[in-house]
């Protein structure tokens, strides 16, 4: 009497599910990873929009002579800029979301990508009558028009730069 071995349909029943949940939290991790990383990309985007566009400023600002808006005191979310001749005068404002950075020369060019909107920018003057211009910057930027909550991200940064001379 020969005695054949087999699964029996519990034992391959078993199996099969046990691969089911393997497979499962395979496509799940896989799904959190790929979440995970498009929203670091986004943070990313934004984080390096602020940095690409205070950097610009900071540089502009530097090599002004003088600042004409906002005046000592005073706040505006427009910056105009003297510079030293032959150097165009600057002008740095938002328009429907992007950071434009303008001047005779060369015209408007934006500062900021499209994937990322300026939701507010402010430049305080914070420097007394009769000294240097120094100016506070503040920066908030997001994701433009994102779909999904979780992909909702922004980022409010601020530095204080004072012209040469």
């Amino acid at each position: 009497m020969s005695t054949k071995r087999a699964f029996t349909l519990i034992e391959t029943v078993l199996y099969v599910a046990i691969l089911g949940m393997i497979a499962g939290s395979l496509i799940l991790f896989s799904i959190s990873m790929s979440t995970a990383r498009a929203k670091d990309a986004v943070i990313e985007e934004v984080n390096t929009g602020a940095r690409n566009s205070l950097g610009i400023i900071s540089s502009k600002i530097r090599q002004a002579t003088a600042v004409t808006v906002p005046l000592p005191g005073a706040s505006n979310t427009v910056l105009g800029l003297d510079m030293p001749a032959p150097t165009p005068d600057v002008v740095i404002l938002p328009f429907n979301g992007v950071l434009n950075y303008i001047d005779s020369a060369v015209g408007a060019q934006q500062m900021t990508s499209n994937n990322v909107r300026v939701k507010n920018i402010l430049f305080q003057n914070v420097a007394s009558a009769g000294e240097r211009d120094a100016l506070k910057i503040t920066l908030t930027l997001q994701v433009n028009a994102s779909s999904s909550p979780e992909f909702n991200y922004e980022q409010t940064v601020s530095t204080t730069v004072m012209t040469h001379l």
